[in-house]
């Protein structure tokens, strides 16, 4: 089913992954709700890009609950400032911010180059744009 949408709207992380026009025009928004579900479940780095592609309106609340549920606050932040709660996305993204740093901190033992994770995180984080 993943791959069938996938490619269907011929989503690319190289074209922002921006649902193809033609494509668009044919998905109903409840689809386009089940693809950022499926993303969050098999593509979650992906999930904060594909929102900043979306052109038409998507079920802010439903597309918000379902970033929540599978622990992307990165796509859940977006859309709660979407929807005009730049506050709260803020304090979102920190708190995961917090969270993970501390998990990073009292690891306990490192590995050499083990910290590639936390460090794309970190990246992306500071490089975060909302709305």
């Amino acid at each position: 089913q993943f791959r069938f949408l996938w490619q269907v709207c011929k989503l690319s992380p190289e074209n922002g992954m921006k649902i193809e026009a033609r494509a668009r025009r044919r998905l109903q928004p409840k689809t386009v709700v089940q693809l950022l579900e499926l993303l969050c479940r098999f593509e979650p780095m992906l999930v904060h890009v594909f929102l900043q592609g979306l052109d038409e309106d998507i079920q802010l609340d439903d597309a918000s609950k379902i970033c929540k549920k599978y622990n992307n606050e990165e796509g859940e932040a977006f859309l709660i400032e979407r929807m005009g709660d730049s506050e709260r996305a803020l304090h979102l993204l920190a708190s995961a911010a917090h969270v993970r740093l501390r998990k990073y901190v009292l690891r306990p033992q490192r590995v050499e180059g083990d910290d590639s994770d936390f460090q794309r995180y970190l990246d992306r984080l500071l490089g975060y744009q909302l709305c």
